[in-house]
């Protein structure tokens, strides 16, 4: 198959060989593009951490900058293990509701 724009054999090629399948070029359907807003991405991942640090300030009784922190370390799966969500929990009234 002969491409007329270099870029888009590069793309076609790059993705059979993320999906290989025994198709033939001819047999391949062109794939479709989603452009994503990085701003839009950057807007969830800031809203999405800051909603965490104000949920974990609320629960946790963790000022803002800790919860965002927390929030920050467990979503990239770095888990430092230095705050854990838990703390503040009384275990003298989870021992009386079970009878301990």
């Amino acid at each position: 198959v002969q491409y007329s724009d270099n870029q888009e054999y590069r793309e076609q090629d790059s993705l059979s060989l993320a999906f290989s399948t025994d198709t033939s070029a001819s047999e391949r359907k062109p794939t479709e593009q989603v452009a994503v807003p990085v701003v839009l991405s950057l807007a969830v991942m800031v809203s999405y951490l800051c909603g965490g640090a104000i949920l974990f300030g609320e629960w946790e009784g963790w000022d803002f900058l800790d919860g965002f922190y927390f929030c920050f370390i467990t979503l990239t799966t770095i888990g430092f293990g230095d705050l854990l969500p838990g703390d503040a929990v009384d275990q003298d009234d989870d021992e009386e509701k079970f009878g301990g």
